[in-house]
């Protein structure tokens, strides 16, 4: 999408296939909410904001605000003029469970009917370099390449890196008169610290929750 970065594209075309796969239409505004985590991203702004100042001096707002977090969350609002809450988190690998899990409080509050929910940020070849050597990515599974991931399942070998995701969420009685696949029921959520190093938690961190 022309002026975009491509993680926030990415989560304008995730919402909007999120939308239409929700079958959801004649939407109240104030009752749809954004809920968007977002990780790294932005070096495309970057790099033109440099050549910019080098050779024009001060430099456009657009191009300040290129690297925010909620840049993606606030695209996809403007784009469906959506005036719910629309926060950002960033909060690294966990930016899409926490999420939706923040979009599922905000639906039983009833403080809204409809949530886009999910997470985007730019994957780099560096990125896959290090999370390989620590071994944290799930073993390929070579005759269901599909099931590789499946963060839920007890027997999870890893992570799986993707670019983007955008779900819509709703209160299953209305998605299931309007015909609309439910793919999971959201019972609840949690969320915790161990308080202790930014990437290794301890043993006993991990026991105790």
């Amino acid at each position: 999408m022309l002026g975009l970065e491509p993680r926030q594209s990415l989560a304008v075309a995730a919402a909007e296939m999120a939308r239409a796969d929700a079958k959801v239409q004649d939407l109240d505004p104030f009752r749809v909410g954004v809920f968007v985590g977002c990780g790294m991203g932005g070096a495309i702004f970057d790099r033109n904001r440099v050549s910019f100042a080098c050779n024009h001096g001060p430099v456009p707002a657009a191009l300040h605000s290129g690297r925010h977090g909620q840049r993606p969350a606030a695209h996809i609002a403007m784009r469906g003029g959506f005036k719910g809450p629309v926060l950002s988190y960033c909060v690294a690998w966990c930016v899409v469970p926490v999420a939706i899990a923040e979009a599922g409080k905000s639906i039983r509050a009833g403080e809204i009917d409809v949530a886009f929910a999910g997470g985007t940020r730019r994957c780099c070849a560096a990125i896959v370099r290090a999370w390989q050597v620590l071994q944290t990515l799930a073993t390929p599974d070579p005759e269901h390449i599909e099931t590789s991931c499946r963060p839920f399942a007890l027997d999870r070998s890893g992570f799986v890196l993707s670019r983007c995701r955008v779900s819509g969420a709703r209160i299953g009685a209305r998605a299931q008169r309007r015909g609309a696949r439910i793919y999971a029921d959201l019972v609840g959520s949690g969320l915790s610290c161990d308080a202790t190093h930014l990437t290794k938690p301890t043993q006993r961190d991990r026991r105790e929750r």
